[in-house]
């Protein structure tokens, strides 16, 4: 018989192999599809909307994977992408009309 805490083990496995995923994608300064993100987002909408888990354990489970994959926290990478020079900053963390020389102007 597989008891609740088994489910619960079952699912964090799943989120974390589904983060991991992404991250790994991010690190590589690859954008991740809209599908996965989605798929995920829905994942861990369905377990907070069942109480299967809280906001803050899932909070928890994303800086875990995230330390795992980037060797810092959610914190130190918001902080490294902040201050990074703009030579090193991806050409897809530009926005497109930046990436297309176009400037916007308010009239």
């Amino acid at each position: 018989m597989v008891t609740e805490q088994i489910k619960i083990e079952r699912y964090l496995a799943e989120l974390r192999r589904q983060l991991n995923a992404l991250f790994i994608l991010r690190k590589a300064d690859k954008k991740a599809p809209e599908t996965e993100k989605s798929y995920t987002d829905g994942f861990i909408f369905a377990a907070m909307s069942l109480g299967i888990l809280s906001r803050t354990r899932v909070e928890e489970v994303i800086e875990e994977v995230n330390q795992q994959v980037f060797n810092m926290s959610l914190n130190e990478r918001l902080q490294y992408y902040k201050n990074k020079p703009a030579d090193e900053v991806s050409l897809y963390e530009m926005p497109t009309y930046q990436r297309q020389g176009k400037e916007i102007g308010i009239n």
